[in-house]
């Protein structure tokens, strides 16, 4: 074998295993074991050049003091029903 050649087959094996390396399971960011519940006391709407405030906070189902669990579904659906 040429050196050349010898050369390329160590470069492609190191790139080739460090594709391998980049597909670990991360562990989850959140701990979803301790929630704590909050009370909403105000919802701002930000950002919303084009849309009512109003229809924002209405649509996401969130209402000044319900109370929620963090993390938790309720935040979850409002973000769905916000984007849907």
């Amino acid at each position: 074998m040429s050196i050349n050649l010898k050369y390329f087959l160590v470069l492609f094996i190191s790139f080739a295993t460090t594709g391998v390396f980049a597909q670990a399971i991360d562990k989850p960011i959140v701990d979803f074991t301790n929630t704590k519940i909050y009370e909403i006391g105000g919802i701002k709407v930000t950002g919303a050049k084009f849309s009512d405030e109003n229809a924002i906070i209405s649509v996401s189902g969130l209402k000044n003091g319900e109370k929620v669990r963090v993390p938790g579904e309720e935040i979850g659906y409002a973000l769905k029903n916000s984007l849907d």
